[in-house]
């Protein structure tokens, strides 16, 4: 029974995260032509400081506070990208036949509860609190 709880208390935990993520989304939304949001960086921003307000502000108090600001607002940019990218493909395969409606969601929960996750690691790191590096590329 305990073991229930758990696995419900962490399907609700990451139905949370697609919620935040889905009202970033939306309260950032344009009627203009969508074609080329992904290249909107000033949105991309604004869509996961929200999402990261509602899921786990420590991170943005963590990229606000780091020295390199463009390396946080690329951070940020990376963010919303991935939180629309993955909106964007779990409503193009929603119609599909072979497509368990059940399995697409906790696919597309799991992402984001993963991205919170990748996120608080982050934030974790440049603060000093985890000692793991972080790879760079040049």
């Amino acid at each position: 029974a305990d073991t229930m709880n758990r696995a419900q208390s962490l399907i609700l935990a990451e139905r949370a995260f697609y919620n935040a993520a889905a009202d970033s989304l939306s309260d950032h939304a344009h009627d203009d032509d969508d074609a080329d949001i992904l290249s909107d960086n000033e949105r991309m921003m604004r869509v996961a400081r929200d999402f990261l307000t509602k899921t786990c502000p420590e991170v943005i108090e963590s990229f606000d506070q780091h020295a390199d600001q463009k390396s946080s607002s690329d951070r940020y940019v990376k963010i919303g990208r991935n939180i629309i990218a993955t909106i964007a493909y779990a409503d193009a395969i929603a119609d599909r036949e072979e497509e368990d409606p059940i399995a697409r969601s906790a696919k597309t929960d799991a992402s984001f509860a993963r991205l919170v996750d990748e996120c608080r690691t982050l934030a974790a790191i440049l603060s000093g609190t985890e000692t793991r590096r972080v790879p760079t590329v040049r």
